[in-house]
């Protein structure tokens, strides 16, 4: 199983990370039963994200008022009763690769959908990642 940073690693290097920029991410979820799914992608940091637009697709929300939560640091980092999350825009490359561990043990995704049902996703280009859930950032 891979160690999340810490909150003061996340924000060190999330301050240190020139605003617009891409970059590599290592995220994780619970899926329950003892399935943790880990994804790598290039994700994009500290945009003003109402002004992201993709093909065909209206302007994302985001930046300014937020609908939960506050700005703990501007289009960067948001608290919400007393979590982080760090605002990110997806890439949406074909660089993206997930995998999943049961009990430290790599499984295939069909195993994953035999035991928990398929996952949900969505292919939003703008959303927020539970500080406690980011393996490697940068």
């Amino acid at each position: 199983m891979l160690k999340p940073m810490t909150t003061n690693e996340i924000l060190d290097k999330v301050l240190t990370i020139h605003k617009g920029s891409w970059v590599k991410l290592i995220k994780s979820k619970d899926l329950g039963q003892g399935i943790i799914k880990y994804t790598q992608m290039t994700i994009r940091l500290g945009v003003i994200y109402s002004h992201i637009k993709r093909v065909g697709k209206e302007p994302s929300t985001g930046g300014g008022k937020l609908p939960w939560g506050e700005w703990f640091i501007d289009n960067l980092v948001i608290s919400h009763k007393g979590v982080l999350y760090l605002r990110v825009a997806n890439a949406f490359t074909k660089n993206t690769k997930s995998w999943y561990l049961k009990d430290g043990k790599e499984i295939s995704k069909a195993m994953v959908v035999e035991l928990v049902g398929e996952e949900k996703s969505s292919e939003s280009a703008v959303y927020n990642i539970k500080f406690q859930n980011i393996i490697s950032l940068g």
